[in-house]
């Protein structure tokens, strides 16, 4: 018997094409999901929840602190919460500070 093989050529499957590629992207799926999943929704709930004691005592802090400028430094401060908007900016044409 000759086991002469000389003529014909091994060449081994690319990795990729292997169920060992594929067992390797379904368990980095999954693992990516979950990832995901606890990296955006946690957050995401647990800031809902939060949402309106943070608003609630930002506000209060605000209002605590314009108090403190008021007596601290009176006209010139009224002058400027006069044109200065609390929380949000506004886009009216801002006069110019004297």
């Amino acid at each position: 018997m000759n086991h002469d093989h000389s003529h014909q050529t091994f060449e081994p499957k690319a990795f990729w094409r292997t169920r060992y590629a594929i067992g390797l992207l379904v368990l980095g799926a999954i693992a990516a999901y979950f990832l995901l999943s606890f990296l955006l929704q946690w957050p995401t709930l647990l800031t809902l929840v939060m949402f309106p004691f943070l608003l609630v005592m930002y506000v209060r802090l605000a209002i605590t602190e314009d108090e403190e400028m008021r007596k601290r430094f009176g006209a010139e401060y009224e002058a400027y919460a006069a044109r200065t908007p609390r929380f949000l900016s506004s886009f009216r044409k801002k006069t110019p500070a004297v």
